[in-house]
């Protein structure tokens, strides 16, 4: 980097690059900073009010509203169930295609992962009508649940992430909810964001059943978080929350925590979907797993048939995209853009393609056979989003290719673009593969994916670019936040505020995962990752076995030290941290409130 450069220009950069930092999945909040005061002005003040505790059905328990990384499992007062709300069409058997029977779900995996077949998990399948026009998703969900351990339960809790405050006033209806031909009864929490169904015989572990509801997600006519639920005014449809989603079972009880700021919206267990989908004729549609069949249906309409195995949020995008499809070592990538240049498409699929390629290498292989990339307009500074089998970018990251260019040329190659992919692409093993609470425990996978797209960068385009990216869209925030004090990385997300989660999920837990991997040495600290991958493959991380899984492989009195200063503890110093060309900046007592105050007041700001 060029040392000539004005303290003032480091401001504007420094602002706008700290905001991309936390961004790769959901923190990032200054994309208006280099186009001037007047864009900034126009961003208003978030305003939503904050959400009430969600309501337990009889005797299924939720945790607390700010709960501890492991909390017991505390009930909040019942209230009276509130009626279902009308206004979009509760749809009949007759109105919609009819679900599909449970399919070959290895079709969906990678070559390498046929041969073990799947395993037992909780099934959805849907026939839908998916309407781009009206903002909306129509469909009959059957869902067999199979039961594997635990106390008898007398109820299913079902999650309505539609109805958060962060949703922009989607609705999601539920009709009559029915198990083996008898009607069962719904209650709602008091802030909608679940609901219960009681059981007519308590479920028994090793037993199973299989419900049956009728549903409609109709997306919120006013922006709302990071647009993960959106109609464009050109038609595009992004359907993240799109249908009821089966609440996780802990130690017999569900987990209804109410919505929270920070962060992805995700506790779900990975599970496996089929759809059957009506949709408009000549209407692009991207989806997490592989489409296996198409068929035309009514005039005008066509039906496609979804399989996805293993999927923690299936997610929906249909409109008028152009597709772009590139295959290696039997993955293929399909590409869907609108708005993004010919050339910037191309480098996005090759840099996912490339991206997938070594962190299979790196971690154990990618395990479909499919990687959906899509561009989508994404709000709230959002740089990407997550699910399983599809990543979403937002348009805004393909005008940033070139921030070489925009730093004088002095940046070392950084490159925005593949820094973002690559993070969405590593969350299909930490999220994805390896499961965990992002409410209670979001580093888990933010900060172990952050350190990933770190790697990918020094891998794919050199220590310089490497570099670059560490100081300027990594440990930028972390930087800041010392010139106060170091905070625990364990924290659940409400223990942050906005510019403290970025820096410390995102900052600290990245260059915690650094360290390790040079206290460890390069070939211990992969048979960790790979270790670690292996234990909790589909199921569910917590500190304690990320904890454990580390003393398995580097010793337990070496992986209690380590945990104990760099997750557990606050004492780290911007002496534990690389040199910077930031450093004097941070140092100035000064000038290190002054920064941190406006980045606070730039994440408030939603676009």
């Amino acid at each position: 980097m060029n040392n000539g450069w004005s303290w003032s220009k480091w401001l504007v950069a420094g602002a706008f690059l700290s905001g991309i930092a936390g961004a790769a999945c959901a923190i990032g909040f200054a994309l208006g900073v280099l186009a001037g005061p007047a864009l900034v002005q126009r961003l208003p003040a978030a305003t939503a009010p904050a959400p009430e505790a969600a309501t337990p059905a009889t005797a299924v328990a939720t945790p607390r509203s700010r709960p501890s990384p492991t909390p017991e499992a505390e009930a909040f007062p019942t209230r009276p169930p509130t009626p279902t709300r009308t206004g979009s069409p509760i749809p009949s058997r007759a109105d919609l295609p009819e679900p599909p029977p449970e399919p070959d779900w290895t079709v969906g995996l990678a070559p390498s992962e046929r041969n073990a077949g799947v395993d037992r998990r909780p099934i959805y399948r849907i026939g839908g009508v998916l309407e781009p026009d009206r903002g909306r998703l129509r469909g009959r969900l059957i869902l067999s649940f199979p039961y594997q351990e635990g106390p008898s339960l007398s109820a299913l809790c079902f999650r309505v992430w539609a109805h958060a405050p962060s949703s922009g006033g989607s609705r999601l209806e539920v009709g009559e909810v029915r198990i083996d031909g008898q009607t069962v009864r719904l209650a709602w929490s008091g802030d909608r964001t679940a609901f219960t169904v009681t059981l007519p015989v308590p479920l028994r572990a090793g037993g199973e059943i299989s419900l049956e509801m009728p549903f409609t997600v109709t997306v919120g006519s006013r922006a709302g978080g990071y647009g993960l639920l959106q109609k464009t005014p050109d038609g595009l449809l992004v359907l993240y929350y799109g249908y009821p989603e089966l609440a996780r079972i802990r130690e017999g009880r569900c987990v209804l925590d109410p919505p929270w700021e920070n962060g992805d919206l995700h506790q779900a267990e990975a599970a496996h979907f089929a759809l059957r989908l009506r949709l408009p004729e000549g209407t692009a549609l991207s989806a997490s797993g592989v489409i296996v069949q198409e068929a035309s249906g009514p005039p005008g309409w066509r039906e496609v048939e979804i399989v996805a195995p293993y999927v923690r949020n299936l997610v929906l995008v249909a409109g008028e995209m152009e597709e772009i499809v590139r295959e290696r070592n039997g993955v293929r990538v399909r590409g869907f853009f609108r708005k993004a240049g010919a050339r910037e498409a191309r480098r996005a699929v090759e840099d996912a393609l490339d991206a997938l390629e070594r962190f299979g290498e790196a971690f154990g292989p990618y395990p479909f056979s499919e990687l959906d990339l899509v561009e989508v307009p994404l709000r709230g500074g959002a740089a990407g989003v997550e699910a399983g089998g599809l990543i979403m970018i937002g348009e805004d990251v393909f005008r940033m290719g070139d921030l070489s260019g925009m730093l004088g040329g002095t940046s070392g190659g950084l490159d925005l673009p593949g820094f973002v992919v690559a993070h969405e692409v590593a969350h299909q093993w930490w999220y994805g593969m390896v499961g965990n609470d992002a409410h209670r425990e979001p580093w888990l996978d933010e900060a172990l994916t952050n350190w990933s797209s770190a790697f990918w960068v020094e891998k794919a385009r050199g220590p310089e670019a490497a570099q670059a990216t560490w100081d300027l869209l990594v440990l930028l925030p972390y930087r800041l936040r010392l010139a106060e004090k170091d905070l625990p990385l364990n924290l659940p997300t409400d223990d942050y505020s906005m510019l403290d989660y970025a820096a410390i999920v995102y900052g600290k837990g990245a260059w915690m995962m650094e360290v390790l991997r040079r206290e460890m040495g390069e070939e211990r600290f992969f048979a960790f990752l790979r270790r670690y991958l292996e234990k909790h493959r589909w199921g569910w991380a917590t500190g304690e076995s990320w904890r454990e899984t580390l003393g398995e492989v580097w010793g337990k009195e070496r992986a209690e030290a380590f945990f104990e200063k760099w997750v557990a503890g606050d004492g780290i110093t911007s002496k534990d941290l690389p040199p910077s060309e930031f450093g004097a900046l941070f140092e100035d007592p000064s000038l290190g409130p002054l920064l941190r105050t406006l980045l606070e007041a730039l994440m408030q700001a939603q676009p």
